[in-house]
């Protein structure tokens, strides 16, 4: 299975939605960031809002390298909301005691974008 639809970037006004549409491989995360770091010098946005509701389960190496890509993102002035995070994703985080310093959280992607209005 091609791997190229796996993270759909969409724009609304300021706002970048990441969709995770399957697991997080090395080769799809490298190309998330690559996607992700052209649209953010492209593109004039305020915030990046990543919907994790199609992922089960993540391991420490894959939150790390997201964490990492929204760090990225933080430098370049955007601010990162993580939405749709199943109870195991949260409880994996917890557990592992995950930094998650570099982004908020909201329930769904309406959550996220009214976040993004009050910011």
């Amino acid at each position: 299975m091609s791997n190229e639809s796996s993270i759909v970037l969409n724009k609304i006004e300021r706002r970048l939605i990441a969709t995770v549409q399957s697991t997080l491989t090395d080769e799809v995360l490298a190309r998330f960031q690559q996607q992700l770091l052209l649209r953010l010098t492209e593109l004039q946005l305020d915030y990046l809002l990543c919907d994790l509701s199609g992922i089960d389960i993540i391991d420490i190496e894959e939150f790390e390298a997201l964490s990492n890509i929204f760090k990225m993102a933080s430098l370049m002035g955007v601010n990162t909301i993580l939405v749709g995070l199943n109870p195991g994703l949260a409880a994996t985080i917890v557990d592992f005691d995950l930094d998650t310093s570099a982004f908020m959280f909201a329930r769904n992607i309406e959550h996220g974008l009214e976040l993004s209005c009050h910011g």
